[in-house]
C-alpha cells in the first residue's frame, strides 16, 4: 500500500511523508518545510525506518529517528521526531489510490 500525509504540529514546520508499506515500512521519503544538518542525515533516517514494523509504538519509532540524529550529530530544525511519527501514522491510516 501507499500513503501520503502532510503534518504541521503547532509551533513546528510542515513535514510530508510519502510511504510504501505492508505491515512494515517498505520505503519512506520525508520532505517538507524544515531543515536538517547535515542534510544527508534525512536519507539515513529514511533507510533506518525501512523494514520497521508499523506495530511499533510511537515512542519506539521516535527512538529510531532520534538515534539516527544523535549518531550523525545532526540537528532537526523546525520539526521533531514526534511530528515525523505523526505524519507516518496519518499516511498509513489513509490509502492513496
Amino acid at each position: 500500500m501507499e500513503g501520503y500525509a502532510e503534518k504541521k504540529i503547532l509551533g513546528e514546520r510542515l513535514v510530508c511523508v510519502d510511504i510504501v508499506y505492508t505491515d512494515r515500512i517498505e520505503r519512506l521519503m520525508i520532505t517538507g518545510d524544515f531543515f536538517i544538518h547535515p542534510e544527508s542525515c534525512i536519507m539515513e533516517m529514511e533507510k533506518a525506518m525501512a523494514g520497521v514494523p508499523l506495530s511499533m509504538n510511537d515512542m519506539e519509532l521516535r527512538d529510531i529517528i532520534n538515534n539516527v540524529t544523535e549518531s550523525h550529530k545532526a540537528k532537526l530544525i523546525g520539526i521533531s521526531a514526534k511530528s515525523i511519527v505523526a505524519a507516518i501514522r496519518e499516511a498509513t491510516a489513509k490509502k492513496v489510490s
